[in-house]
């Protein structure tokens, strides 16, 4: 029997895979990436949503794929995409999808790169039109189910979401399809509940789960809800996914938030060693360096200013986040923040999101945006232990 605490108005409280289609391929989980010239990483949690399906769907894309040479051109796709995740240069996904309009007969795959590139991009609704097109063709295309219950949870829609994850019972392994109904499951006041159900799936089923790219993806979204409710281990699991993808670039900027927020600040310098271009872990780094009084925060807060300064004369706000927490928490130019904070709230409604237009609406003083964020969190019964000054005795207790 599960009872829940009501949540305290955040105001009244206080100032508050799809990226290996084919069989043969091992792409990790995409990142959006940045715009030439700059590297201000927007990252996600459900990004990792996006896991390698190459053992647990038993799709061919050579079948799929109509001639030698279109077979030849999706894996330049797919490495394309490798790279991107790898490295979050944005104009490797343009080149992905000049690649994918030349081809002369599209197919379940490349329908399915397509959607991939365009979620990365952050071009929202052309990827669900894309991944409509194959669930036309495919209703039971798991790649796609998954792919679309990323997109909508990013967009905080959790109903569609949640459906979207129903939909991979029996197609995927039990940890996988888990791992995506944990992640939606949290997002709505059942994070403890979440937690404890995936944990204990990851203990039965992942000594005998030979597939490394799940095991990660549920590393992964063990650590986002155990960031989400305070839970320590999620240092733990932070560091488990580390290990199943060293290279991983999505998971080093989670453990080192992680670390930045548990006030450990040398493990947060060791993490963002040599990534001072990108700049979602150079302002851990930078922040971090100024709490340990190191004098080569400064060299890296200029850095960061000069690229921030560059994006702004473009005009490229793809990056709201990145932006955003860098005029708020490193040049404190909360208003600044708080327009960004905004626009990019309207796509993207992560904890990371969300709980940066909190802080930014506090900073601006602006309670009016304020309460009605708390409000959207209230109706979906949202909580999270970053959100500031929202409470967490929100958390259910289980009997």
């Amino acid at each position: 029997m599960k009872t829940k605490q009501r949540l305290t108005t955040c105001f009244n409280a206080g100032v508050l895979l799809f990226v290996a289609v084919a069989a043969r391929a091992e792409i990790p989980p995409l990142l959006p990436a940045p715009a030439p010239q700059q590297v201000i990483v927007q990252l996600s949690a459900t990004d990792q949503w996006l896991s390698v399906f190459n053992r647990s769907t038993g799709i061919d894309a050579a079948a799929d794929s109509a001639v030698s040479t279109d077979k030849v051109q999706l894996e330049d796709i797919r490495a394309l995409l490798q790279q991107a995740r790898e490295t979050g240069d944005q104009r490797l996904l343009g080149q992905a999808l000049h690649l994918l309009n030349q081809m002369p007969k599209p197919t379940t795959e490349s329908h399915l790169l397509r959607a991939t590139a365009l979620q990365a991009l952050h071009r929202f609704d052309p990827a669900l039109d894309e991944l409509q097109f194959v669930l036309q063709r495919e209703p039971g295309n798991a790649q796609a189910w998954l792919l679309q219950a990323t997109l909508h949870s990013v967009r905080g829609d959790y109903v569609a979401a949640q459906k979207a994850c129903g939909k991979l019972l029996g197609k995927v392994p039990a940890l996988l399809s888990g791992s995506c109904s944990s992640s939606v499951q949290a997002r709505q006041g059942q994070a403890q509940r979440a937690y404890a159900l995936l944990a204990k799936l990851y203990e039965q089923t992942a000594p005998a789960l030979n597939d490394p790219d799940i095991l990660h993806h549920a590393q992964v979204s063990l650590a986002d809800i155990a960031d989400q409710l305070g839970n320590p281990a999620a240092a733990h699991w932070w560091a488990l996914a580390q290990q199943s993808r060293p290279g991983d670039l999505f998971t080093r900027i989670g453990a080192a938030r992680n670390g930045f927020h548990r006030g450990a600040h040398a493990e947060v310098v060791a993490l963002t060693e040599n990534a001072d271009d990108i700049d979602a872990l150079a302002l851990l780094r930078t922040l971090s360096l100024q709490q340990l009084g190191n004098p080569a925060a400064l060299t890296l807060r200029q850095q960061l200013v000069q690229r921030l300064e560059l994006a702004r004369e473009r005009g490229d706000t793809l990056h709201g986040r990145d932006q955003a927490a860098i005029l708020l928490d490193l040049l404190q130019r909360p208003d600044e923040a708080l327009a960004l904070a905004q626009q990019n709230w309207k796509e993207q409604r992560e904890p990371e999101d969300t709980a940066l237009l909190l802080r930014a609406a506090l900073a601006a003083q602006r309670t009016d945006i304020y309460r009605a964020t708390c409000d959207w969190l209230q109706q979906r019964n949202q909580w999270h232990v970053r959100y500031p000054a929202q409470s967490t005795a929100t958390q259910e207790a289980s009997s």
